[in-house]
């Protein structure tokens, strides 16, 4: 039995809101950043309370970032019964995250309003690799209570340090990644060496050392099973 959720909105419908549907789906997640998606039903009323917020914040989002590539969406789960299963849809509404094609671990939860879905979208938006230029930049960077991915490139525009922030946007919640371009963070132990990625565990956890990886960084297979081994926690979230 589907569940339909509380949610706090009231008012009509508009069209503000990308309509996804099995034709389109594809196309508009591979083409853009960021798509958040409202799953509802016509005949949940809660799914029909929280309509009008939703294509409301669609217009936000575009008017006060018309430069992103984000979409708001929604898709009507009884006409698009491939999709809601592809999505393990079984409440309404439900809303999911898509970042770079890549469909986010936990669902939205914060509040369904207007200004609070455009804070998530520009917080998504902010880059998920943090760089460093000097040691001291980076050290103020690290923080104990966290375990980070820490990368040496010698050119950030090329493909491996592409790979890097693509696994860096699937994984910003369970490590910090933190990158430095040789050119400018001047360290004679890296310099005339590949690119170098490491592992710094949690220190308030583990007094374990940080651990080199030592695949080939350019097989984003590889370098993304491994960071996800070492960031994600074994405990699965419990929700209701």
């Amino acid at each position: 039995m589907y569940v339909c959720l509380l949610c706090l909105f009231v008012g009509g419908v508009n069209s503000g809101a990308v309509q996804l549907t099995k034709d389109n789906i594809d196309i508009i997640l591979r083409e853009n950043k960021l798509v958040i998606i409202n799953f509802y039903a016509d005949w949940c009323r809660f799914s029909n309370m929280l309509a009008p917020v939703w294509d409301a914040t669609a217009d936000k989002v575009t008017s006060e970032l018309p430069h992103a590539k984000v979409v708001i969406a929604k898709v009507d789960c009884d006409a698009e019964d491939t999709i809601t299963s592809k999505y393990n849809i079984n409440k309404y509404p439900t809303i999911k995250y898509v970042e770079n094609g890549v469909v986010a671990k936990k669902e939205y939860r914060g509040q369904r309003s207007e200004d609070s879905i455009l804070e998530f979208v520009k917080e998504e938006l902010k880059p998920a690799v943090k760089e460093f230029d000097t040691l001291d930049n980076l050290v103020s960077r690290l923080d104990d209570h966290k375990s980070h991915i820490i990368a040496y490139f010698n050119d950030l525009s090329s493909s491996s340090y592409a790979t890097f922030d693509r696994i860096a946007t699937i994984l910003k919640n369970d490590c910090d990644f933190l990158a430095a371009n040789k050119a400018t963070f001047k360290d004679e132990f890296f310099q005339g060496k590949p690119d170098t990625i490491s592992f710094r565990p949690s220190k308030s956890r583990t007094n374990d050392d940080d651990e080199m990886f030592k695949g080939d960084i350019n097989n984003a297979a590889i370098l993304e099973a491994w960071c996800r081994e070492r960031c994600v926690s074994l405990v699965r979230e419990i929700t209701f």
